[in-house]
């Protein structure tokens, strides 16, 4: 049998028996197996599927599906999404960094837990993600404000409106975008800082135009 451990000639039927049972186990169950330069294993405690390179390095490839537990079921990996809005106006304290508060769910794939109401949103799964900030003033166009992403805290992502007159408007919407590397379980919070206590939200440009975090992660293939 192709591919599997050498073992001592049986002394007898029962150890025949017993080690062709063995050497069947570990070909259909195997715990790893090699594809040129790659190593297939599966992780003990996520059950993730991960692939290891020869010269150092892993990825992972897939994670378990959610379903009904078929074997027979396949499904693709069309990726994550989730898009949330701030569509009444929030209050933000002059001077101070302030999350915003998800008043509204727009959609979401399965795998995210986000619901409205929420100020942080957990990242789902490990993956290359692709983050928009977009945070609209709902008020004034006058005082200077900064939109700030920031993942388990630490600030990833900024944008500061220009130094102004105060008389002169200005564009009273800031958006932030990036690709980032992600994990599983990383917090994405979203904060503003401005100059003058205001309300933001709906853009005071067009009110039908929200505040809003859109999170996609890349499928894998």
């Amino acid at each position: 049998m192709t591919g599997t451990a050498k073992v001592k000639t049986p002394k007898d039927d029962a150890e025949w028996a017993r080690n062709t049972q063995r050497r069947l186990e570990q070909v259909e169950h195997p715990s790893s197996t090699r594809v040129g330069e790659w190593v297939l294993a599966t992780d003990p405690e996520t059950g993730n599927l991960i692939a290891s390179h020869v010269n150092g390095g892993g990825v992972v490839i897939a994670v378990p599906p959610a379903g009904e537990g078929d074997a027979d079921v396949v499904t693709a990996d069309t990726g994550s999404y989730l898009k949330l809005e701030r569509r009444a106006n929030q209050s933000m304290p002059a001077n101070t960094y302030t999350a915003f508060t998800w008043d509204t769910l727009v959609h979401k794939t399965t795998d995210f837990a986000a619901e409205a109401g929420v100020s942080s949103v957990a990242i789902p799964q490990d993956g290359m993600w692709l983050v928009h900030y977009s945070a609209s003033k709902a008020d004034e166009y006058q005082g200077r404000f900064a939109a700030v992403l920031d993942v388990n805290g630490v600030t990833q992502m900024v944008a500061r409106s220009p130094m102004m007159p105060e008389e002169e408007e200005m564009e009273p919407t800031l958006l932030v975008s990036d690709v980032l590397m992600l994990p599983a379980g990383a917090e994405i919070t979203c904060r503003v800082w401005t100059s003058r206590t205001s309300n933001f939200g709906p853009s005071v440009l067009n009110n039908t135009v929200a505040s809003y975090l859109t999170l996609t992660r890349f499928p894998i293939g």
